[in-house]
């Protein structure tokens, strides 16, 4: 689709080494790489990562949409359900950070700061293995045990199967622990969701004027036309939760 973008404010926080290559007509074109380790795609081209665009220094405003508004439907706690779903635990109903939270703390009610301090501390855990003091937490209980169970697998059998089927050989994976193999794991398992995902969203956007022009790990970015119903942005919504993923909606006219 290519992406529509305010020239002056990209080229503020970025210089390309070869524009031709990359912008033609006020857009800017990307390109995934996806064979990568672990299937997860990457997107850096002629000198710009657009799947890691900074939050918090305005680089972000350069995108624009090509009709009418922006909007960002991200998938919350991405990492948490897709876990949820691996280790066949069944999540509490409500908010994930805040059930969470609640073992944290050992209280009811959170405090705005307990509640990003929960965020916090399950990210952590979940990319660099369980904190001893939340090992009795039910969650990270049975995700220790699954991701010990996965490391006496690949030990016996040299490998794992990735989700999709792709197999990933133990002498592929350079010093080899259990929490890189579960890193491999969830990622992989990501890619496959979200391209599933992505094709049920460009089949459905494929007679509208709204389109998918970014897709970034745990988020999906829409150029939304008002020539469209508004009621596509809840069935956009619709189809990105069906799978058993919870998500939030932004929206703005630039990223």
């Amino acid at each position: 689709q290519g992406i529509a973008l305010n020239l002056d404010v990209f080229q503020q926080h970025f210089t390309l080494p070869y524009e031709k290559f990359s912008i033609e007509n006020n857009k800017i074109f990307t390109q995934y790489n996806l064979y990568n380790f672990t299937s997860r795609p990457s997107n850096t081209f002629n000198g710009v990562n657009f799947a890691a665009l900074n939050k918090s220094d305005n680089t972000r405003e350069f995108i624009i949409p090509n009709n009418d508004w922006l909007f960002e439907y991200d998938m919350r706690a991405f990492h948490l359900y897709l876990s949820a779903k691996l280790i066949g635990f069944d999540l509490p109903q409500g908010d994930i950070h805040t059930e969470l939270g609640k073992f944290y703390f050992s209280k009811e009610e959170l405090t705005e700061e307990e509640y990003k301090k929960s965020k916090q501390l399950s990210f952590k855990m979940m990319n660099g293995g369980v904190f001893s003091q939340y090992k009795h937490v039910p969650f990270w209980k049975q995700l220790e045990e699954y991701i010990a169970n996965l490391w006496i697998r690949i030990q016996k059998q040299e490998y794992i199967e990735l989700a999709g089927g792709r197999k990933l050989n133990l002498h592929e994976i350079s010093n080899p622990t259990p929490q890189k193999l579960w890193n491999y794991l969830i990622q992989s398992t990501e890619t496959y969701y979200n391209t599933r995902i992505l094709k049920e969203l460009l089949v459905y956007l494929e007679d509208k004027k709204s389109k998918i022009i970014l897709y970034s790990y745990d988020a999906f970015l829409l150029d939304y036309s008002e020539q469209d119903d508004k009621q596509i942005l809840k069935e956009i919504k619709q189809i990105i939760e069906k799978q058993g993923f919870q998500s939030s909606v932004s929206y703005g006219k630039n990223y």
